[in-house]
């Protein structure tokens, strides 16, 4: 009994360590978020363009997902997850340091690649060090230290931003990013070894054993529509904001004001969770959404929109601590690394629907519809809840 005690201590005080090195990662994401948009439109690009080239980038961020399983399977992931910061760090800088389209698309497709196996390492030693009855709620808090780095990191990108120029906030993420490695290798988290008679290297095969299954396939749903939104925020709402005219300051503003209810709310639900099932959260959200979608289409102060799309975080707040809890929730210990890096190409997958469908209608159509597009793509997820079974 007590060693079984000292052992959940142990996982509880390991959890909260990850946790921090993730918020030192969401500083870093988020100084190059707040001004990556920018720094395209600056090269000259259009809005339209931008859109595509994002929707492309995490076109290979997919494949480069569901190329993970043996990579994962047969290294080491705590070196993987190291070296993957190391060029993650390297490629942000070099698309701060060079004022060259090429160049930063370079540096854009590290940070999509290296993102993607950095993310999925990280999520996978996160979970194995966490007592599955506590998942929720470590998942929960874990997000709201990553929301206090979306929270500050706007602010950090939009000083440099506004004291030094455009180049520095992509230093200041290089900086974060390899500090936040610095305190992965201190901590010196153990990884769960997994006894495997052979490597599934066949990637259809897990490809379609996949989505054979109905709860995984609603996990990937779930996860593509919460990226969806937050794809759309972080790439059109700043281009709205700056197209207004009004100062570039409000970037920072935005930035900061849209996490706080996720701040706020995270954790509770993540606890709350644990008693009253998925269900009410996921439809409670991805309800609010559409509703706050079809909401958009029809203002036109910039503040009054900005200000509703901060609000819609509070539907967000139900959703996000719960979506990869959902997922390690219906697979083995074993099933992780086979599993989890095609169920992390949802995130992606989300961006590219989303992301794609709102740069086609910008080409024909007023940047209102945009809007409406958003408001159906979180009605199908919505909708989709309902053809499975309460959890």
């Amino acid at each position: 009994m007590l060693y079984h005690h000292r052992h959940h201590e142990s996982k509880i005080k390991v959890s909260s360590e990850l946790s921090v090195v993730r918020l030192l990662i969401a500083l870093s994401l988020a100084c190059i978020a707040t001004v990556w948009a920018l720094k395209m439109n600056s090269l000259g690009l259009s809005e339209s363009t931008i859109g595509f080239i994002s929707s492309l980038l995490a076109l290979v961020s997919i494949i480069t997902a569901l190329s993970l399983t043996p990579l994962l399977e047969k290294f080491n992931e705590k070196k993987i997850l190291v070296i993957s910061m190391i060029l993650q760090a390297f490629g942000f800088f070099i698309m701060g340091y060079f004022h060259n389209v090429w160049i930063f698309l370079i540096g854009s497709f590290m940070y999509y690649v290296l993102g993607r196996i950095r993310r999925t390492t990280f999520s996978i030693l996160f979970k194995d060090n966490v007592k599955n009855s506590d998942l929720n709620k470590s998942e929960g808090l874990m997000y709201v230290l990553v929301n206090v780095g979306w929270l500050i990191g706007p602010m950090i990108s939009g000083f440099f931003l506004s004291e030094y120029g455009m180049n520095y906030p992509f230093y200041a993420g290089t900086a974060l990013m390899l500090l936040s490695m610095t305190l992965f290798l201190i901590l010196g988290v153990k990884e769960v070894k997994k006894e495997r008679e052979s490597l599934d290297l066949d990637y259809k095969k897990n490809i379609k054993e996949f989505f054979k299954n109905k709860k995984l396939i609603l996990s990937y749903i779930i996860s593509a529509g919460i990226s969806g939104w937050w794809g759309f925020v972080y790439l059109y709402i700043p281009l709205a904001i700056i197209n207004s005219g009004i100062d570039k300051i409000y970037l920072s503003y935005f930035f900061t004001a849209v996490v706080v209810p996720l701040i706020l709310f995270e954790y509770k639900v993540g606890e709350l969770s644990e008693k009253k099932g998925f269900r009410p959260f996921l439809v409670g959200g991805f309800g609010g959404l559409v509703v706050l979608g079809i909401t958009l289409f029809f203002i036109q102060n910039i503040f009054l929109l900005v200000g509703l799309v901060v609000f819609g975080s509070v539907f967000v707040s139900c959703l996000e601590p719960l979506k990869d809890t959902f997922f390690f929730k219906h697979v083995t210990l074993k099933e992780e690394e086979k599993f989890y890096p095609i169920y992390s190409s949802a995130m992606n997958f989300g961006e590219i629907v989303v992301k794609s469908l709102v740069a086609l209608t910008l080409v024909f159509l007023p940047v209102k519809f945009s809007y409406l597009i958003l408001a159906g793509i979180m009605a199908i997820v919505f909708v989709s809840l309902f053809f499975h079974e309460d959890e």
